[in-house]
């Protein structure tokens, strides 16, 4: 059977719905006013449904789009030319200055740029209907626009509109990298005394972002433990929502601008700080799984570092790797109590999904495999990541002892087809070339698509060790490829029998 290529242009929520003519042309009056009248109801970011609906339908139906943009009010003081609003406007919704926004209006989009917010021109736009929901549109033409700016600049020039619902960044490039400085979302100022700046946020064309990868880290240690003037509390991020519609790829970079995965700490000083804030650990795992950011191209996501002690991971003496693994089995116990604690059915542990839906292909470092000897095949891993679209991972698995059996654990990934396994640390300093390390999966994992189960030599181990598979028939039905690589040495520090 031939294999299927991993394809990052298209997925489930790439799909390109093909309009026909002669479907729209017979579609009855009734049937249009209904779509009208949905899309009017549809909260802020609905304005994005009635663009795509008029890029969609425009040449198949140019009445359906009419009716649309009688609901859109637009005032564009910007000289700068814009496909979105090109897009919504026509002569019959543009405002004049001093205009009252028609009664039947949905939405009013604003289209501004930096040339006009410098200036101190200031527009009182009356909005005849409270309910109508207000968009804004900014061009930029390089970098980040600053959100907290904006949101100043617009209560001055527009003193009469109370709230912006949505803010628009129409991008003029398609790589956007904030590893120099910190998105607004995760400063302190944008939510002051525990509101929020702007609660709808899109970032229109950029394809690919560029995040520091310890940005969620350290914003969930800027929320503090009782309300202060400003009080980014993890509840209130959470309802910031993220929109960037053409978005493909998401990378975390260290402070070297070179690829790297989201630092998530689970160490017990981290459930401390926790418990002080009463942020509850699944909402903690939200955060880091960009729960409230929607991304329907999504397609690369660099991934996560699971970070067990707050020390660099490193193969250090056995004195201090003893100490390691005595610090991360404490974790992973006081992890299982407060997942029982949390969970409203007992569960002895969490259901999490940490990689946006969509995604195809990523990594988990340092995940924990369990000594099949030491514990129960009943007792359930601390947490199982849940994604439904993801095709490749890189798992890097700790190893703190030396030869044994190690059990791989709660992936459930229906459709990945291939697997890549290394040992991402905390390894034995001295291993005997005659140890063999058993690796196996346990029940707790959903893998039924598995083709190829690949393990990477990169040289944590010491020379000339074994490893094995063993146990892969029943949990992956489907495997066709099941090899080791490494470095040219003999007898082969990876063997797979």
């Amino acid at each position: 059977m031939k294999e299927e290529a991993i394809d990052y242009s298209n997925g489930p929520g790439d799909k390109v719905v093909q309009a026909k003519s002669a479907t729209v042309d017979i579609l009855p009056l009734e049937i249009l006013d209904l779509i009208v009248e949905q899309l009017s109801g549809g909260g802020p970011t609905s304005i994005m449904d009635y663009y795509n609906c008029v890029k969609a339908l425009g040449r198949f139906s140019p009445a359906t789009c009419d009716c649309l943009k009688k609901k859109v009010s637009i005032f564009a003081p910007s000289v700068n030319e814009s496909e979105f609003v090109r897009t919504l406007g026509n002569r019959d919704n543009a405002l004049r200055e001093g205009n009252e926004v028609p009664v039947g209006t949905s939405h009013l989009l604003l289209h501004v740029d930096e040339r006009w917010l410098a200036t101190e021109d200031r527009q009182f736009i009356s909005l005849a209907n409270e309910s109508t929901q207000v968009s804004v549109v900014i061009n930029v033409k390089a970098g980040l626009v600053s959100f907290l700016r904006l949101g100043k600049l617009l209560r001055y020039k527009f003193p009469t509109i109370g709230t912006f619902h949505h803010v628009l960044m129409e991008c003029n490039f398609d790589t956007l990298d904030c590893h120099e400085e910190r998105l607004d979302i995760f400063k302190e100022e944008y939510y002051p005394r525990g509101d929020l700046l702007f609660e709808h946020l899109t970032i229109l064309n950029v394809e690919t972002l560029r995040m520091r990868d310890d940005e969620l880290h350290e914003f969930v240690k800027l929320t503090p433990a009782r309300p202060i003037e400003y009080a980014p509390s993890i509840a209130t991020f959470l309802q910031v929502n993220v929109h960037m519609p053409s978005l493909k790829s998401l990378v975390f970079v260290n402070d070297k601008n070179e690829t790297s995965w989201n630092k998530i700490s689970l160490t017990r000083e981290q459930f401390h700080i926790l418990n002080l804030k009463d942020v509850r650990l699944a909402e903690y795992f939200s955060v880091h799984s960009l729960r409230n950011w929607d991304l329907p191209k999504l397609r690369y996501f660099s991934g996560h570092e699971l970070l067990f002690n707050e020390c660099k991971n490193s193969c250090g003496g056995c004195r201090s790797r003893f100490q390691r693994s005595a610090a991360m089995m404490g974790n992973l116990r006081l992890l299982r109590d407060i997942a029982i604690r949390e969970n409203p059915d007992g569960l002895s542990h969490f259901n999490v999904s940490l990689v946006p839906e969509g995604v195809l292909e990523t990594s988990i470092i340092n995940w924990i495999p369990f000594d099949g000897v030491q514990h129960e095949q009943a007792i359930a891993p601390p947490f199982c990541i849940h994604q439904e679209t993801l095709r490749k991972l890189h798992l890097g698995i700790i190893n703190c002892k030396r030869g044994g059996t190690l059990r791989a654990e709660g992936l459930y990934m229906p459709k990945l087809k291939e697997l890549d396994i290394s040992f991402s640390g905390w390894c034995p300093t001295h291993c005997n070339p005659e140890e063999l390390c058993m690796f196996t999966f346990s029940t707790w994992n959903n893998l039924p698509e598995c083709r190829s189960l690949t393990f990477t030599d990169n040289s944590s181990f010491g020379p000339n060790v074994v490893i094995t598979v063993d146990g892969a028939a029943a949990i992956l039905p489907k495997l066709v490829e099941c090899e080791g690589s490494s470095r040219p040495t003999y007898p082969p520090r990876i063997l797979v029998i």
